[in-house]
């Protein structure tokens, strides 16, 4: 089960440095993520560009882009132990239709190259990222000077609950005589977002975090509007794909913070806090709708309940005449406190600085100098799931920077006798009085003492105790993980990087 339920992103006022990307660390395997290993296989992407030169344009783009580590095509294969990707790999991903980037001006890159940058173990994706220069004509007043670039390609991992196995299409629009960059958007590739628990709890929701680094000395302000974005591909045909891939209407993000916000419809059909019924998938009950409203009692639109699963949502920052977008993958997780042991998802959490999350201006706070150590910041994952794992995901870390841990979010799983009683040996039935008389010899029950398992007969319990685990009898400890994020900036480390922890 997935173990992360939040998403961190902490903004230090620094540089853009090359980063070094390392591992992300193996955790509990989620749900509905690892797949057929079929023509699905793109989970996540982004494109954002600047330009180096005025007269003709030359833009550089960035496309970082993630995709099932454990696709089956060779050109997925890497230097892992495991045969495939790792961090350093070169690859050129392939798919049911060509992957490549349209510049706009009629001319296309393919196939792509692509430098992995991160890769998961439990989720299952690589993450590369792939660096690129074009020239565009030169200015006139008979060529254009506004583009559209779009990175596409097929296909959408095949257990997405809706636009599986369609094709991806992401653009930039490009306003090259005015603007000297994109915005940039930085995210992970997968976000867990926890289902609400009752009809008028509040929404999920999550950020898109963005940067703007080279547009500091633009001559006039520029404004920021985040939209979720209309045409993101198509159905394939060749595999009788039909219907054209849309963003879901229980998805919504706020213009002006980037905050994704996700009408996925209640658990449970009342807010009585006693009342564990539950929403049945496809109810017309107006309590059990996604854009259920508090307020009135009723649902406007009759959007259905979302159901635990994967998802996608695209949306795109404009900013000036320019924008960026980001495809980014979603798995809606359930949380249960009907069951006999409830089901808690952990919370990240930073409690010495809450204001480090996102979008608050935590760079006010955070700010740090060359040669000189940022103020170190620690991060915290608890769960109440007993006997399970703790971990962090880590998205791009800037050159440089360390990640050490504190504490290592491991839980013990074990045996132990329970429920002993005073007996006599010889004679089951009778109770000890506290001493041992002729014929009956006492034996103290040796409850909590640890033993091998139910079945094993080198495990009995003396004193009438049987041998139970700690899952069976909801005593197992459960975990928490700390860890520390250190770094000093070197030269030409300027700007602002964003630290993403999941």
């Amino acid at each position: 089960m997935h173990l992360s339920a939040a998403v961190l992103a902490v903004a230090v006022v620094l540089s853009l440095s090359t980063p070094t990307w390392s591992a992300v660390p193996a955790l509990p395997v989620p749900p509905n993520v690892f797949g057929p290993n079929n023509g699905g296989h793109f989970r996540f992407g982004t494109v954002s560009w600047v330009k180096l030169q005025q007269q003709p344009p030359i833009i550089r783009f960035t496309v970082e882009a993630a995709f099932r580590r454990s696709f089956t095509s060779t050109n997925f294969k890497g230097s892992g132990e495991d045969g495939l990707l790792v961090v350093g790999d070169h690859f050129k991903p392939s798919g049911l239709e060509t992957i490549m980037f349209d510049f706009g001006d009629g001319a296309m890159l393919t196939p792509m190259m692509f430098q992995v940058q991160a890769y998961s173990l439990s989720e299952d994706w690589v993450q590369g990222v792939s660096i690129f220069e074009h020239t565009y004509a030169r200015f006139s007043s008979t060529t254009p000077f506004q583009y559209v670039g779009t990175f596409k390609g097929c296909c959408r991992v095949s257990e997405l609950k809706v636009n599986a196995d369609t094709s991806w299409s992401l653009s930039s629009i490009m306003n090259v005589r005015d603007d000297v960059s994109s915005p940039r958007l930085t995210v992970l590739p997968v976000q867990t977002v926890i289902k609400k628990q009752r009809p008028s709890s509040e929404d999920p929701a999550f950020y898109i975090p963005a940067s703007d680094d080279t547009q500091r000395d633009h001559p006039h302000p520029r404004l920021k509007t985040f939209e979720v974005m209309g045409n993101i591909g198509h159905a394939p045909s060749i595999i009788g794909m039909a219907g054209k891939p849309t963003n879901m209407p229980q998805m919504s993000v706020h213009p002006e913070t980037g905050r994704i916000s996700l009408a996925t419809g209640a658990i449970y059909s009342s807010d009585a806090v006693a009342n564990y019924k539950k929403c049945v998938p496809g109810s017309e009950q107006p309590s059990c709708r996604a854009d259920y409203n508090p307020s009135t009692q009723t649902s406007t639109m009759n959007m259905t309940n979302l159901q635990p699963g994967l998802y996608n949502l695209v949306v795109q920052l404009m900013q000036g005449n320019s924008s960026s977008p980001v495809e980014v993958m979603i798995s809606l997780v359930e949380e249960d406190y009907a069951r006999a042991i409830p089901l808690e998802m952990p919370r990240l959490s930073s409690p010495t600085a809450p204001d480090l999350f996102y979008p608050h201006l935590s760079y006010a706070r955070h700010v740090s100098y060359l040669g000189f150590p940022m103020t170190p910041f620690h991060l915290s994952g608890s769960t109440n799931l007993q006997a399970m794992q703790v971990g962090f995901t880590v998205g791009r870390m800037p050159s440089g920077a360390r990640i050490s841990t504190i504490a290592g979010g491991t839980s013990a799983y074990g045996f132990s006798c329970v429920n002993g009683t005073h007996w006599c040996k010889e004679s089951p039935q009778t109770s000890c009085n506290g001493t041992s008389t002729l014929g009956c010899t006492c034996q103290e029950p040796d409850t909590e003492k640890a033993c091998r398992g139910p079945h094993n007969s080198m495990t009995a319990c003396r004193g009438g105790g049987t041998c139970q685990s700690c899952w069976y009898r909801g005593t197992c400890p459960t975990s928490t993980g700390v860890m520390a994020v250190e770094w000093v900036p070197t030269s030409g480390q300027v700007g602002t990087h964003m630290f993403c922890f999941d």
